[in-house]
């Protein structure tokens, strides 16, 4: 019901947070909130189950002074504990099977990207409007994270707890902002955000930070590296202190000013930045990344709300009947030629598609000068050293391009650079997006550009 609490709660290696809520009719209202600093453990560990255990008691004192419920509570996993991509879920649509679902199509790209194999992760899709239109944000946790996660709760009280993450709370909760790169900082990794002139997210990175790094130079460098364009830098986390000094020519905003936390200390409580966009009215429910996040009770509810639901619809449905059974009768002869129209608009459709999909007309029409062979040929004059192309995809579209899907290896990030910027400079190809990157060290990267034959660059 609107008046019912509910718990929200997240922790890394620093600290523990938790918030509780109230759904009312103007939306969540934060009535509750508490945050405890935990003792140094090694920051950064990258384990996420030393991390909810060093945390175990901290949430248990909070969760009792707060009296919070231990009904519907969410659960946020810390930034490094999802590996994210960001892809056009329309293009993504059009270019996939018919019979082939979504969801399965994301497991498919994430399966050459992953540090981890996909068959172990669970894998969620959403939609924000702060990513943009036609943008979904994809993230993938190992299935034994989120094991971990459902047992910690269990055990500080909280019964069927839904597991989602920081990442997809930070994101909604920053509006889009043209020229803005947006930085959200975690114990073990930070995630960047680049977005373009319209406030679009155009790539989404995440980097670890490990132990002796300067986190505030470290971060405030892997944004300036992933939107060297940018105009402002919106920074979401506890070391928001201090990187504003960092530069002259970009304007560092502490994101807990956007996203609708005014009057709060960022360095004490950054978390109540996330409670905007975990539960904000305008964006619909986080991912829920567990198995049982369901209660019993809110089962038993949803179920008696169907049933209520059947049944207006069934006497809505007879009265429906009753009432129009004469204009029915009166007007089967025009319902017949509807849908004599509509089977014949399907039939044109169904064509349409199949010839869109003929791999004959694509390769008519695009791989004369933009064949594989010569497709790799053009990439291989522009490798340099260290780089290497394992992975080619190549979607012929029907305008005469080819769309290229690469999996880069590269044995550092100043030859992954120079790679970049060999590719951007070659006439041949074009429109040029990094997708999602693993640094430090050994780079393994996505790459989407569109190749062109010479003389008709876009």
């Amino acid at each position: 019901m609107w008046f019912r609490e509910k718990a929200l709660v997240a922790v890394d290696s620093r600290s523990a947070a938790v918030a509780v809520y109230r759904e009312t009719f103007s939306g969540p209202r934060l009535v509750r909130f508490g945050f405890e600093r935990l003792a140094a453990r090694g920051e950064g560990d990258g384990s996420i189950v030393r991390t909810l255990a060093g945390a175990g008691d901290a949430v248990k004192r909070l969760a009792a002074s707060l009296q919070a419920p231990p009904r519907d509570a969410t659960f946020l996993l810390p930034i490094g504990a999802a590996f994210p991509s960001i892809s056009d879920a329309a293009n993504a649509v059009r270019a996939q099977a018919a019979d082939v679902a979504e969801a399965d199509l994301v497991r498919f790209r994430f399966a050459g990207i992953l540090p981890f194999p996909v068959s172990q992760a669970e894998v969620r899709t959403e939609s924000s409007p702060s990513l943009g239109p036609g943008l979904v944000l994809a993230q993938a946790v190992l299935k034994t994270t989120v094991a971990a996660a459902e047992a910690s709760m269990e055990s500080w009280g909280f019964r069927g707890a839904r597991i989602s993450s920081v990442l997809s709370a930070a994101l909604r909760g920053l509006p889009p902002r043209a020229g803005a790169v947006d930085l959200v900082l975690g114990d073990a990794a930070c995630a960047v955000c680049a977005r373009d002139e319209r406030g679009v997210a155009e790539a989404l990175h995440l980097r670890l930070l490990t132990d002796g790094d300067d986190r505030g130079r470290r971060s405030f460098d892997e944004a300036r590296r992933a939107a060297p364009t940018a105009r402002e830098l919106r920074i979401l986390g506890e070391d928001v202190a201090g990187l504003g000094i960092l530069s002259r020519d970009l304007a560092v905003v502490p994101a807990f000013e956007v996203a609708g936390a005014q009057g709060a200390d960022p360095q004490r409580f950054p978390f109540l930045a996330l409670f905007h966009g975990a539960t904000g009215p305008s964006n619909p429910r986080l991912p829920d990344f567990g198995s049982g996040s369901a209660s019993e009770g809110a089962v038993g509810l949803w179920r008696a709300v169907r049933l209520t639901g059947f049944a207006v619809l069934a006497y809505a449905l007879g009265i429906a009947l009753v009432e129009g059974r004469a204009a029915w009768v009166s007007g089967r002869s025009l319902n017949q030629a509807r849908d004599e129209v509509a089977r014949t608009g399907r039939a044109a459709d169904d064509a349409r598609k199949s010839l869109q999909k003929n791999a004959d007309l694509l390769t008519l029409a695009a791989s004369v000068e933009s064949s594989p062979a010569r497709v790799r040929a053009d990439l291989a004059a522009l490798l340099p050293p260290g780089v290497e192309v394992p992975s080619l995809a190549i979607d012929y579209a029907a305008d005469g391009g080819a769309r290229l899907d690469l999996v880069v290896l590269a044995r550092s990030a100043e030859t992954y650079d120079r790679f970049l910027t060999a590719l951007s400079r070659s006439p041949r190809f074009a429109q040029i997006k990094p997708g999602s990157e693993v640094r430090p060290g050994f780079v393994r990267a996505t790459v989407t550009a569109l190749h062109r034959p010479e003389g008709k660059r876009p």
